[in-house]
């Protein structure tokens, strides 16, 4: 399941904005339970694991899922599309 582009890179951390169709009327840009079906779940870049998503920051109108890299993550993911893995129907 796609959730977004690499906006930022901070330490051993990846900022992605998060770009997740709504699934409830009225509850913002994501619906609750896809941020807590992603929260935990190991992120990758195209074949590559690049870390897990562990946290959620910004408003419910602009959100950002933080990813702790297992490794300094390097300047050309910037752009780059972020995907999650474990979803029965991704």
């Amino acid at each position: 399941m796609e959730i977004g582009k690499v906006i930022s890179l901070v330490g051993n951390e990846i900022v992605v904005k998060a770009e997740l169709p709504a699934r409830e009327e009225g509850e913002g840009v994501m619906g609750l339970k896809a941020v807590k079906d992603i929260m935990g779940r190991h992120a990758h870049c195209g074949r590559t694991e690049i870390g897990r998503v562990y946290d959620l920051i910004g408003s419910i109108n602009a959100p950002y899922f933080v990813i702790k890299t297992y490794k300094g993550a390097a300047s050309e993911l910037i752009g780059k599309t972020v995907n999650v893995g474990g979803f029965k129907n991704a």
